[in-house]
């Protein structure tokens, strides 16, 4: 038989060594094993089933071949001449892969081991490997490239983006370069000032954020898994915006221009170019897109930028971009030092927390400013422990500068706190006319620290000892300003307030204990009428008011429900059913009668402010009077009043008569009416009326309510200090 029958060679088909001696049983086992395989294969309908049919048809060939020795023999020669061909041809793609492989720059490990297995039924691994002539880079070391949790880091990316924040330094407000230690206590400042605030949804995303930042920060360690993570997640970014252009590129070409373009981006992202080279020609790879690299690498050392991420050339002092200090003077050593640098190379100080403690500074002074000793004192502690040069430079003279600040600022604070405990610890509330309107006046004892003010609320204010910024009691009220030691507010009738005195420094404020004020009206006409056994007292009750407070105490001043005073309370119904009420006398010292409407406001009882009245029982107020004539240095008749023993003055009526004096109110007719005064007063002068009056008029004066009799005695004076014309 030739060899260059079109059929396959009978020793190759069955697998079988042309060069290992015959064994007719194995031959038989073989091509058992092989009909069976056969048959199955036919089944199918695809080139293999083809085959399969084909090769079922060769048995009784294969049989007889096999059987002859002679043809087998022959048969034999041809597989070896096949085999050798086979091995020729293999051995020519080996000598071509190894000179593609050779005339690359460097290769992988990885790229060699692959190589060796491909071609190891030629040549061992070793003699392989000797004919390798590249230079093979080392495997990259896993303990460089940390890497941070996948769950941790996608937990912190969701947070950030719920927060529209692009890193944890973006949420911390520190640069890049701030040392660890630094980063740790700003996330742990950052958290304690969280916990204090409502849990709200961006507060609860907030603090969970400034936990994992501090559980990143505490060590340099975790710090750089997640620098490491953020540069991925910014290479990531960068391929994905080349995926985007590469989609609209006909060629699926990567020309010079981008790829030096795709080089400065990672070099702002803090990537070195023979990494970020390597990491483009990977992507490339996997999706077939071509490379042609710059013809020169441009990769002459470049500084970045910390504040905009521009690239400047090594040995700039500004940055060409946004002018921003480059090289900076160690302020420990003096050494200068690049401002990528986190710490000085030379002295280990924290050169690299210079724009945090700025931005702390700044923020430090307009705290101060605000007043906030609390947050003030935090910052500086933060300040303080970021910066310590161990000589003087600008930053530490003005960390010292403020921190007498905040110490004066503490002061004042804590001096406002006890004054809100001590000296405004009571109010003075009270119903006034100003210009003929009703007012609400509230008065105070003056304080040294800051300025007071009243906050008035519709509910009770709980005390607070911490300050507190203004902008919040503003939510919370209305402050009415101070007037001298007292503000006013509106009269609303039938309105309950509560009033809380507060100081404030600068933009802080304490609040005190609030007091409630009820807009009421009072009862009005209060007196009395002395009986045997009883004071029967009237009022007049004000509408919708359906009792009263009664109280009575031997005491001029006291409250419903003092010690030593009686208090009882009397309803509407029962006093309009005798037109009166008799309070049981039950001395027969002189007392006084506080009488206040209440009323039911909102489920809340409430008080109105009270009318006093001084009852006489054992002693009564004289009034003393003298009707002085106009004089050429007094153009004006003038009542002299003296009252004893000093005290408030009732409604007085002067009568004037004709030819002589008047024996009461109605024998004669008013000539002037003078004001009650509630103020407490041994004598005063009242200017009379000018109108003429015919010769021999006399004036007397009279009580104008008559029920006060019981309490005040008028003595009259002689004719002649009783004349009026």
């Amino acid at each position: 038989m030739s060899s260059t029958v079109s059929r396959p060679n009978f020793f190759l088909l069955l697998d079988l060594q042309p060069d290992t001696a015959w064994d007719q049983a194995v031959f038989e086992q073989v091509l058992k094993k092989k009909r069976n395989e056969w048959s199955r294969q036919s089944a199918g309908v695809a080139k293999k089933a083809l085959a399969a049919k084909q090769n079922l048809a060769l048995i009784p060939k294969i049989q007889e071949v096999m059987a002859d020795p002679k043809l087998r023999m022959q048969e034999a020669r041809a597989a070896r001449l096949e085999l050798a061909s086979v091995r020729r041809h293999e051995f020519e793609q080996f000598e071509k892969q190894l000179a593609f492989l050779n005339a690359r720059e460097t290769a992988t490990e990885e790229e060699v081991k692959k190589f060796i297995v491909t071609f190891q039924q030629l040549l061992s691994p070793q003699e392989i490997r000797n004919r390798i002539q590249v230079e093979i880079k080392a495997p990259a070391s896993t303990e460089s490239q940390p890497v941070l949790d996948a769950s941790i880091a996608k937990r912190i990316a969701s947070l950030l983006q719920f927060l529209r924040k692009s890193t944890l330094y973006d949420l911390l407000q520190c640069p890049l370069q701030t040392a660890t230690a630094e980063l740790c206590r700003a996330a742990e400042s950052f958290y304690t000032q969280l916990v204090r605030l409502p849990p709200t949804a961006e507060v609860t995303a907030r603090i969970e954020l400034a936990g994992l930042a501090r559980d990143i920060f505490q060590s340099d360690e975790t710090r750089r898994r997640y620098d490491a993570h953020l540069k991925l997640e910014a290479l990531d970014r960068l391929l994905a915006e080349l995926d985007a252009a590469m989609e609209r590129s006909l060629d699926e070409e990567l020309h010079p221009k981008q790829v030096t373009l795709y080089l400065e981006h990672t070099r702002r992202q803090g990537w070195q170019e023979q990494e970020a080279l390597a990491k483009l020609k990977e992507h490339a790879r996997q999706r077939k897109w071509i490379i042609t690299l710059p013809a020169s690498s441009g990769g002459e050392q470049q500084v970045i930028c910390p504040n905009c991420r521009h690239a400047n050339a090594a040995g700039q002092r500004l940055c060409s971009s946004c002018r921003f200090v480059l090289m900076v003077d160690c302020p420990r050593c003096g050494v200068l030092v690049s401002s990528e640098a986190a710490t000085c190379g030379q002295c280990g100080f924290a050169v690299g927390n210079r724009v945090l403690v700025d931005r702390l500074l700044e923020e430090l002074r307009e705290v101060l400013t605000i007043g906030d000793s609390e947050r003030a004192t935090d910052l500086l502690q933060q300040v303080e422990q970021a910066w310590q040069p161990g000589t003087p430079d600008s930053r530490s003279l003005q960390i010292k500068s403020y921190r007498m600040e905040v110490q004066r600022l503490a002061l004042t604070l804590h001096q406002a706190k006890q004054e809100v405990r001590e000296r405004l610890e009571t109010l003075a509330i009270r119903e006034v006319s100003v210009n003929e309107q009703r007012m609400v006046r509230i008065d105070w004892w003056p304080v040294g620290s800051g300025a007071v003010a009243i906050l008035r609320t519709a509910k009770e204010m709980p005390p607070q000892e911490k300050m507190v910024p203004l902008t919040e009691l503003e939510k919370a009220g209305v402050l009415l300003n101070d007037r001298g030691n007292y503000a006013l507010d509106s009269w609303r009738t039938r309105e309950l307030a509560w009033y809380t005195p507060v100081i404030i420094v600068q933009q802080m404020a304490c609040r005190g204990r609030s007091h409630s004020y009820c807009c009421l009206e009072r009862v009005g006409s209060l007196h009395y009428q002395q009986l045997s056994s009883v004071l029967r007292l009237r009022w007049q009750w004000p509408e919708q008011c359906q009792e009263v407070l009664l109280s009575y105490s031997t005491q001029p001043e006291f409250q419903h429900y003092d010690a030593k005073t009686s208090t009882c309370v009397v309803s509407r119904s029962e006093y309009e059913r005798r037109g009166y009420y008799d309070l049981p006398r039950t001395t027969t010292r002189d007392c006084f009668l506080l009488v206040s409407a209440t009323m039911q406001l909102h489920e809340q009882k409430v008080v109105a402010e009270g009318v006093r009245l001084a009852v006489r029982l054992s002693s009564q107020i004289t009034i003393t009077y003298a009707i002085k004539q106009a004089t050429l240095w007094q153009k004006r008749r003038v009542l002299q009043i003296v009252i004893d023993p000093p005290g408030p003055l009732p409604a007085l009526l002067l009568i004037c008569k004709q030819g002589g004096l008047p024996l009461r109110k109605s024998d004669g007719d008013p000539f002037q009416r003078i004001e009650a005064d509630e103020q407490v007063r041994g004598s005063m002068q009242v200017e009379l009326s000018s109108y003429s009056l015919a010769r021999g008029t006399f004036g007397k004066l009279f009580l104008e309510d008559e029920a006060l009799y019981s309490e005040w005695i008028v003595h009259h004076p002689g004719e002649q200090l009783m004349r009026l014309s």
